[in-house]
């Protein structure tokens, strides 16, 4: 028997969703890895909101259990890209065909959209690890209708107390991979993570960046992308899926959220002695 097909998350950049396989997908693990300010946040939150676009729509139809790592989340961009949302889906409404599905999408307002957003604050990699044993009797519960569940940062506390330890944090990681692997598969829920990057090959003559968090938690996700700048552009490469491994997507983020990336228009040159002044 093949595996059941569920609808993917969107981003709103279409590109991106091309390179994802149609956006981040459900019962699947992805990861986001960048270095700070390049969007991590962003996308993880603009996919909080794009999962309850209503299934009239082609969405999911659910809602979000952010675990907040880093402090990141900040009630005021969420408002703005929840705002920009709902009168997306206003705007979509009267494409419906029933009358059913009209009221329905109608009836989304940005009190509703952030209800659907299960925040928690976390503060330790211990809070962490309780708090991911936890999902299965929340998604049992008030986080029933949850889909997806963004982990922001996956990599910022454990990065400070392994120092002379490395070997036991990697089997708590690799513990932590197998309850979240588990989670997507049997609840078919999406788990977006981020990740921080962390500098490699000091004392050599090539120094570069890398995903943190080691070469063997890199095999967990069955998406992965790294985003970097270009040039002052947002660049998401797609280096590890199963339907467009190696795209490289630029996109944008906006006062209304993730969005497709437009190029400014080329300045046109004028003439010698072409004059535009109205004088």
């Amino acid at each position: 028997m093949g595996e059941r097909r569920h609808t993917p998350i969107v981003t709103f950049c279409p590109e991106l969703d091309r390179a994802l396989g149609g956006g981040v997908p459900l019962g699947k693990l992805v990861e986001f890895c960048g270095v700070p300010g390049i969007g991590k946040t962003q996308l993880a939150i603009q996919l909080s909101c794009d999962v309850q676009i209503p299934e009239c729509l082609g969405g999911v139809g659910g809602e979000a259990l952010f675990i907040d790592t880093e402090g990141s989340f900040l009630i005021e961009r969420v408002v703005e890209m929840a705002t920009a949302l709902v009168e997306h889906i206003h705007q979509l409404a009267v494409s419906c065909d029933s009358e059913v599905d009209r009221a329905a999408c109608e009836a989304i307002s940005l009190e509703s959209m952030m209800r659907g957003i299960h925040y928690y604050r976390v503060h330790t990699y211990l809070e962490q690890l309780a708090l991911v044993t936890l999902l299965p009797g929340l998604l049992d519960g008030p986080c029933s209708r949850v889909k997806l569940v963004v982990i922001d940062s996956v990599s910022f506390a454990f990065r400070h107390d392994f120092a002379e330890n490395m070997s036991q944090r990697t089997r708590i990681l690799n513990g932590l991979a197998q309850r979240l692997h588990r989670l997507a598969g049997e609840r078919a829920v999406c788990v977006v993570l981020t990740n921080q990057v962390t500098t490699r090959g000091i004392g050599t003559s090539t120094v570069f960046l890398a995903p943190a968090l080691g070469e063997s938690w890199g095999h967990n996700a069955t998406i992965r992308a790294n985003l970097f700048w270009d040039d002052g552009v947002r660049i998401a490469h797609v280096h590890k899926s199963p339907t467009s491994q190696g795209a490289l997507v630029p996109f944008a983020v906006t006062a209304a959220g993730v969005r497709r990336f437009q190029a400014a228009p080329a300045k046109r040159r004028r003439d010698d002695g072409d004059d535009d002044d109205d004088d």
